[in-house]
């Protein structure tokens, strides 16, 4: 679940097998993380080594997602709450602590304030179909993340019954 959520919905269908989705209204995660997003042992709040002696939170987001991608169709819809200005007159770049990292508006050519960006995984990476330069592309969506499980145990029939 996204940092700073207020609120957060589930829903499933049969169960679980055919669908759940999770929708919250937090930050938002940066378009440049959501190709990791479903990666094992792969994690946002890290950005250098010395990020290590000030984690606050120990979530199984990560893990979570990776097991998923593993066993469903997975798809993450997120768009990034906007960051409000800074005013410090040696720079125009705004750095803020949102999807994991320090993010300059100059670090990549994407307007992640203006849109969302949508990733899908299937076994355990992204989908080189809907992804195929290997990036989240642009998608209509509000701030906040919808996490999308589809089709749970579709490539494991043993499991479905």
């Amino acid at each position: 679940l996204d940092a700073d959520a207020t609120q957060i919905d589930i829903s499933c269908q049969r169960g679980g097998l055919e669908s759940i989705a999770v929708t919250d209204d937090g930050v938002g995660i940066h378009p440049r993380d959501l190709p990791l997003a479903c990666t094992r042992f792969a994690t946002s709040k890290l950005v250098n080594v010395d990020d290590l002696k000030s984690i606050r939170t120990f979530g199984f987001r990560g893990e979570a997602l990776a097991s998923a991608s593993m066993v469903a169709r997975v798809a993450i819809t997120s768009r990034v709450r906007p960051r409000p200005r800074s005013r410090n007159n040696n720079s125009n770049a705004t750095t803020s602590k949102h999807g994991g990292g320090e993010s300059n508006d100059d670090d990549d050519d994407m307007p992640h304030n203006n849109c969302a960006f949508k990733m899908q995984y299937k076994d355990g990476s992204h989908c080189s179909t809907s992804n195929p330069n290997g990036k989240a592309r642009p998608h209509a969506g509000r701030e906040g993340t919808v996490i999308q499980v589809q089709d749970l145990f579709y490539n494991i029939p043993s499991r479905r019954r």
